[in-house]
């Protein structure tokens, strides 16, 4: 639970509580439904499925348990994503395998137990999923060796690949976003280099940018970055150089990168988290986990910074950790 919290009057925030038995809650998820949110969270040892409404209203006291943990601390990293009948909620475990399951609006759990998406003799990171209004797109990383792979997904849950598709040699920490039916997905090398790179597919996964898109480099940090699409174009988020700086990159849906270089977002921070509301793209970070404060940015569609401030500032906020 967050405590003591110090809020800036340019970006207002009522913190909202899932529960105060959640210790340790960590790796938030978070997408958009039929005017409610779904918030994936690790907590009580439990990957757990929270809607929340539009005033922050929790309406599912306490969660309802997707998918038990081990242990502290050994959480389930997720995503998810609105398909227009129910939300899908994908999380890596320990065992080497992707698991999923649909979450209606209602807060029904359809699934019980986890659908098995993908398996694998090493374990599995960091899973992602889009929807292009057809089918779901959803990457991993793997660790053994390094690389970066997809599949496809129908809306009622069948895998359209047999085995997955080999996105990228040597990647790791992707994320998956959708403008219409095309789809961008972005990582980060697994190497001393860190670049950052990102690559368009077609509605069937087909390949549009080879080679991918060089977005920028950031050696020696190992977060993945974050994008969304703002209606018009993509938008990329990640922390590079000293401090790390936050940066972002706008990408048209014809693969032309709209930015001479990353803009820089005025803060320094780890974790990008970014997602925007059709107008402005508004990006999180942790600015300083040692005095733990959050700060936030907002980017216009032209690339310029809109605003820059710290939004958040506490004793703890090891509740969350994203």
């Amino acid at each position: 639970m967050l405590t003591n919290l110090a809020v800036s009057p340019t970006f207002p925030l009522d913190p909202i509580v899932f529960s105060a038995d959640y210790d340790p809650a960590i790796y938030p998820s978070i997408s958009s439904g039929p005017g409610l949110y779904l918030v994936g969270l690790e907590a009580g040892f439990c990957l757990t499925a929270n809607r929340v409404s539009p005033d922050g209203g929790v309406l599912d006291p306490g969660g309802v348990c997707v998918a038990p943990a081990i242990g502290p601390g050994e959480g389930r990293r997720s995503s998810s994503v609105w398909d227009g009948q129910n939300w899908w909620l994908i999380w890596e475990t320990h065992t080497s395998t992707v698991q999923a399951v649909r979450f209606s609006a209602a807060g029904e759990l359809l699934d019980s137990p986890p659908r098995i998406l993908a398996t694998n003799a090493d374990p599995l990171q960091g899973p992602t999923i889009a929807f292009n209004g057809n089918e779901h797109l959803i990457a991993w990383g793997t660790n053994l060796p390094r690389r970066i792979e997809a599949v496809r997904m129908r809306p009622d849950g069948v895998v359209l690949d047999s085995s997955p598709l080999l996105i990228a040699d040597g990647g790791s920490n992707p994320t998956v976003t959708n403008q219409g039916s095309q789809f961008l997905l972005t990582w980060k090398e697994a190497n001393s280099s860190g670049r950052v790179l990102a690559a368009r597919f077609d509605s069937d996964a087909g390949l549009l940018d080879a080679p991918p898109l060089l977005l920028g480099a950031a050696p020696g940090i190992f977060e993945p970055a974050s994008a969304t699409s703002d209606g018009t174009q993509y938008v990329v988020a990640w922390s590079q150089g000293n401090g790390p700086q936050a940066v972002a990159r706008r990408i048209s849906t014809d693969g032309g990168l709209l930015d001479p270089t990353p803009i820089s977002l005025g803060m320094t921070g780890y974790q990008p988290s970014i997602a925007s509301d059709g107008v402005l793209s508004t990006i999180m970070v942790i600015e300083t986990p040692g005095n733990e404060r959050w700060g936030a940015a907002q980017l216009r569609p032209d690339g310029t910074v809109a605003a820059s401030r710290t939004i958040l500032q506490g004793t703890s906020f090891s509740a969350f950790d994203t």
